[in-house]
């Protein structure tokens, strides 16, 4: 008797639809209440005659469903998308796949939702399409409810996607469906999308995949970070001593280290590579050296040596006094030669420390880079170019040093002895 007595509209429409599913007998008892005035109620009363299992309530029920679907109202529309959320029927996708693209976007929303419910494989397309828009978390939900069946789906639009936001919503999406083969597909994607890696990795370590130890691209990319951090800070004594380089390859050592502690996370034992990322955030000398006395008992032995000569503080390489340091060449493996997809802002301030490199090397912005930034820089040393002297810079008045045309220095293959790496101006942390 819930129904007739209870002044709460949503008890009285749970007891409605337990009728209709439990007494299917008493069914025509419930039959007004699909008019209800109350939107739970009437929601609820159509749920419970369309799961009744009796062809009259199925009829009716589905009578006033289809009034919903067509009615001017959003309200309604947006009701008919919950009900058919909650009968949870995979054929029933069809309204779903209308109402997704409705032009309100409190019906798309609920009709989203609603996907998530139903499960039905048709509306994937529809589903992927709507990461670029308001609607993109609850898009992702669905997805993932959806599983491993929408993987084939997600990673097609990974492929084709030019927008990095989109690329990054797909990659989270498929780092939560726990099966092989998005594992594999964000793996295979290390390589297709370097500028990613590090997302890519991020979502990995986040999601606790089970890995192969011997998973060969991982031990490739450990190989690649570890061999560019080395020779970026060998790097160090011998380029532009100035705070804006200093700080771009503060951020490339940063995004090093935690490339290879996700990686690590996922090769070895997760738990003890948190603390040992726990250890290094927070900077504090004991936990810092516990946490490099973690690494060297978890990785094989020359790749823990590795890592601790090139992230431990103060730390030089075994062979930075007697590598050989060319300018030119250091500057063509950052932007052609190297694996690792530098940052375009430590491109761009290494194109205003060495402009005559770039200006040799490259007649037109075109040929440089894709990136606005670099585009812009590019046009920079340029018209700054027709400003010079006899072809030196002039008037440089802030810390950059690219070379002093008075003395007749060349800033490619100047090496500077004056201004040093500031003290506690950390380079790693």
């Amino acid at each position: 008797t819930l129904f007739r007595s209870s002044p709460s509209n949503a008890i009285k429409a749970s007891a409605i639809e337990a009728v209709c599913v439990l007494q299917p007998d008493e069914i025509e008892e419930m039959t007004p209440y699909l008019a209800h005035s109350s939107e739970i109620v009437m929601r609820r009363s159509i749920t419970g005659h369309l799961r009744s299992g009796g062809i009259e309530a199925v009829v009716v029920a589905g009578q006033k469903l289809l009034s919903l679907l067509e009615h001017p109202e959003d309200a309604k529309r947006k009701v008919a998308a919950k009900i058919i959320g909650n009968i949870g029927l995979r054929n029933f996708y069809k309204p779903i796949e209308h109402l997704i693209q409705d032009k309100s976007p409190e019906v798309a929303q609920a009709a989203i939702i609603a996907a998530g419910k139903i499960k039905n494989e048709k509306l994937i397309a529809l589903l992927v399409a709507k990461l670029d828009s308001e609607h993109y978390i609850l898009a992702q939900e669905a997805l993932l409810k959806i599983g491993e069946n929408a993987i084939v789906s997600l990673a097609e639009a990974l492929e084709n996607s030019k927008d990095e936001k989109i690329q990054k919503r797909i990659i989270f999406t498929l780092s939560k469906i726990h099966v092989p083969e998005s594992y594999n597909c964000l793996l295979k994607n290390l390589t297709l999308k370097k500028p990613l890696q590090a997302y890519i990795f991020h979502c990995l370590a986040n999601s606790h995949f089970p890995i192969n130890v011997g998973e060969p691209i991982l031990h490739k990319c450990v190989e690649m970070y570890l061999e560019t951090a080395a020779l970026l800070k060998n790097a160090l004594p011998h380029v532009s001593q100035t705070s804006l380089l200093a700080k771009a390859f503060t951020e490339e050592f940063n995004i090093f280290r935690t490339n290879l502690l996700n990686i690590f996370s996922l090769m070895y034992d997760p738990h003890k590579v948190a603390k040992v990322k726990y250890g290094l955030e927070r900077g504090k000398k004991e936990g810092v050296a516990n946490a490099f006395e973690i690494l060297e008992l978890l990785l094989p032995k020359e790749t823990a040596s590795r890592f601790a000569a090139i992230f431990e503080e103060h730390t030089l390489l075994q062979r930075a006094d007697i590598l050989p340091f060319e300018i030119k060449s250091f500057l063509t493996y950052v932007f052609n030669k190297s694996e690792y997809p530098f940052l375009a802002w430590t491109k761009a301030v290494l194109m205003v420390e060495y402009p005559n490199y770039f200006l040799e090397k490259y007649e037109k912005v075109e040929d440089l880079s894709d990136d606005l930034l670099l585009k812009d820089t590019f046009l920079y040393i340029q018209k700054q170019k027709t400003l010079m002297k006899n072809g030196n810079w002039n008037d440089r008045h802030d810390d950059r040093r690219m070379g002093d045309a008075q003395k007749g220095e060349d800033p490619l293959t100047h090496i500077p002895s004056g201004k040093k790496w500031k003290k506690g101006e950390e380079r790693f942390d």
